[in-house]
């Protein structure tokens, strides 16, 4: 959301400040949760080749949505992908419990 304001300088180190913090608590705490899922490491496997698949698609993908210096819809797309990833994240140990219930 700080992308979609007036974008200056201050602006843009704060976002790029809060996505760096973000990103260096949040994601020892994913790895620990897909250890918890599978603890013969598939499911940390799977998740760190689509951590790399997707910060290489991703990117790929806002530089085609970006033309005439139009940032806005490659910024939706990152805030609609992101809600989607948090779903999924949040989904996980419900899925578990259900899987596990089941055998």
């Amino acid at each position: 959301m700080i992308l979609l304001s007036k974008q200056t300088a201050l602006s843009y180190y704060l976002g790029i400040a809060v996505f760096t913090m973000d990103w260096a608590f949040s994601w020892p705490y994913f790895l620990s949760i897909q250890a918890n899922l599978d603890h013969t490491g598939t499911v940390v496997v799977a998740g760190q080749f689509s951590n790399l698949v997707g910060n290489s698609a991703g990117a790929a993908l806002a530089a085609f949505l970006v033309g005439s210096a139009n940032y806005n819809s490659a910024i939706y797309l990152a805030i609609g992908l992101s809600c989607l990833s948090l779903l999924l994240i949040l989904s996980a140990p419900l899925l578990k419990r259900l899987t596990t219930k089941q055998l």
